[in-house]
């Protein structure tokens, strides 16, 4: 009997064992592998979606005082209607701003523009030239009108801060647009409670985005005003319901 042919079917069988054996270990660490990822991308998800419903949360209960704020000052008389007062009613205007301001830290400035030029507000001496009405706050609440407008981030005219106002045309006795009334808000104020990193993914952090894609808060300036869809170079729809502010 050949014992060399024995020996060299145990030997085949033993590479077809060890073969068929990496194989198994080969296919079963790509299917755990392809498990753990997918389990890890859809763990990250649900990291991301309630990290976003906290955001908005926040936002929202951030805006929306501000925006009842807008919606209350607009519907004062006297500030619809300053153009057509005296000194005393300005007065008495920039004092309720003044209290307001007080009451409230998150806010930054609260003041009125108007057609004719004239400006109320606090404790800030515009530059000369300055005209209301070609700001973008004010430009932002008219074509808003009559509705208060989404927010739009802006740099201020002297300083040069990143600002996000809130603002609403104003409508006089005589039913004609006098002017906007308007509250800022800073935006580091917001971002940089924003980027603070998650607990499990250190490298995640927040930002506001309004429903059209444009970025209205984020800590890193060059992205203000642009679009994400054009950042990422990908298409993205939003959730109504994970809207970034509160429209009134």
């Amino acid at each position: 009997m050949n014992n060399s042919g024995k020996m060299t079917i145990r030997k085949e069988l033993f590479k077809s064992s060890i073969i068929l054996s990496c194989a198994i270990i080969i296919i079963f660490s790509i299917l755990l592998s392809s498990i753990l990822y997918y389990s890890g991308i859809s763990n990250a998800n649900a990291v991301i979606r309630q990290k976003n419903q906290a955001v908005n949360f926040f936002i929202d209960g951030y805006f929306t005082k501000i925006y009842n704020t807008v919606q209350f000052l607009a519907t004062n008389k006297k500030i619809q209607n300053t153009p057509s007062l005296g000194p005393d009613a300005h007065q008495d205007i920039l004092n309720l701003y003044k209290t307001l301001e007080n009451i409230d830290t998150d806010i930054n400035y609260i003041y009125s523009g108007y057609r004719n030029g004239y400006l109320l507000i606090n404790n800030y001496i515009p530059p000369v030239g300055f005209n209301p009405v070609v700001r973008p706050w004010y430009q932002a609440a008219i074509n808003a009108a009559p509705n208060i407008s989404d927010g739009v981030p802006y740099q201020d005219i002297k300083d040069k801060e990143w600002l996000v106002s809130i603002s609403k045309a104003l409508t006089d006795d005589e039913n004609k647009t006098s002017g906007v009334v308007a509250i800022d808000c800073s935006i580091d104020k917001v971002a940089n409670l924003l980027k603070k990193p998650g607990e499990k993914y250190r490298s995640s952090y927040g930002f506001v985005v309004k429903p059209d894609g444009e970025i209205l808060i984020h800590h890193e300036k060059s992205f203000l005003k642009k679009n994400i869809s054009d950042i990422i170079n990908f298409p993205i729809r939003f959730d109504k319901k994970m809207a970034s502010l509160p429209t009134r």
